[in-house]
């Protein structure tokens, strides 16, 4: 999953400046703390989940014994630990740290001031899914704060947006229309291959996906095509969900010959091992009615050829669960699949590809 952390999208807003006054009698302990945050940033730049787990709940433990558990100090350390929780979905441990770091903030910093995005961001995205109003209200307080500065630096503000408009497609989609906002100053202040152009130009495909206006969304995906083309070396990191969304969008308007365009780009990212499972870019599930539908439990293993157009052509059920009209029905479904096709010495090729598909009712 590509996930920035809004500390690091927005001007690395919870940056630790370790404090130089701590308690004398904790004195020894600073240089393992210094140790643990540097190792910790280290962990950061090399993408390292357990190593930045590990280094920033130390720094968040050491800090609390030498910094003051009611200054800033000791909060940047709480947010920039509660951060790496989020971006692992460890929620609950992101959402106990962040907590009380509210009242900290409250005592330090006014309420308009920049400090208190970071914290609503991350506070917002630990908040678990049945206390989805408060997730959103926290969402929308980071929106309000950072548009105190929307004059002074109109880009911070649309990133503010970008990110939490991202996290309200999840939660609520319809205020999401901010991702378009921040598209537009975006347009206005960077270059067209600046990777915040690209996720926002993905991401309005996004929210119009979520609208159900699939030619919005596919005119937002296309959008990037061009930039992706012209880059050399490593294919760009949005440039294989672009495609795959743009298949998804293209077969659910019946387009696919242009469906398939996309397919043989995504075949062509990367070279094939023998041992590499193709995985579907779309697909659509069984249709069952009340006669297939039966107490239970059923599957089905089907096993079909993949062509160099990423069609599925030939697919026959190799094993089942008993139950023939199930298989007849994920027969049905498997035959609309669409694959990115296997790629031998820069050509696309036929492969052999097998899938289990299985049901259970009560």
């Amino acid at each position: 999953m590509i996930r920035k952390s809004i500390i690091a999208a927005a001007l690395s807003l919870t940056c630790l400046l370790p404090a130089t006054a701590y308690a004398k009698s904790t004195h020894d302990l600073k240089p393992q703390f210094d140790v643990a945050y540097q190792n910790y940033k280290k962990a950061i730049a090399s993408d390292s989940a357990e190593q930045q787990i590990k280094f920033a709940k130390e720094a968040y433990e050491l800090g609390g014994k030498i910094y003051n558990k009611t200054g800033t100090d000791y909060a940047n350390l709480a947010i920039n630990l509660g951060a790496v929780y989020n971006s692992k979905e460890q929620f609950a441990q992101a959402n106990e740290v962040l907590l009380p770091i509210l009242a900290i903030y409250e005592n330090e910093y006014p309420a308009d001031a920049k400090e208190w995005v970071a914290l609503y961001f991350e506070l917002a995205d630990s908040m678990p899914w049945e206390e989805r109003k408060k997730k959103v209200s926290y969402f929308r307080k980071a929106v309000k704060v950072a548009k105190n500065y929307k004059k002074e630096s109109p880009v911070y503000y649309a990133q503010i947006q970008l990110e939490v408009g991202i996290k309200l497609l999840h939660v609520r989609p319809k205020d999401s229309k901010m991702i378009l906002s921040a598209l537009e100053v975006f347009q206005e202040h960077l270059q067209p291959n600046d990777t915040r152009v690209i996720r926002a130009n993905f991401h309005a495909g996004k929210y119009y996906q979520t609208r159900n206006r699939k030619s919005k969304a596919i005119s937002y995906f296309e959008s990037n095509l061009p930039i992706f083309e012209t880059l050399e070396g490593p294919t760009h990191p949005y440039e294989l969900m672009t495609r795959a969304f743009l298949i998804q969008m293209l077969e659910s308007k019946g387009e696919t010959d242009k469906a398939t365009e996309h397919c043989i780009a995504i075949g062509a990212m990367k070279p094939w091992s023998d041992a590499q499972e193709q995985t579907p870019l779309f697909r659509t599930k069984p249709r069952l009615s009340k006669k297939i539908v039966t107490r239970g439990a059923s599957y089905t293993i089907i096993k079909f050829t993949i062509t160099e157009s990423g069609m599925v052509k030939n697919p026959i059920v190799t094993e089942s669960g008993g139950n023939s009209r199930f298989d007849k029905a994920s027969i049905a479904a498997v035959k609309r699949w669409r694959y990115a096709p296997k790629f031998e010495n820069g050509k696309p090729v036929a492969a052999t590809s097998r899938v289990k598909i299985s049901f259970e009712t009560s």
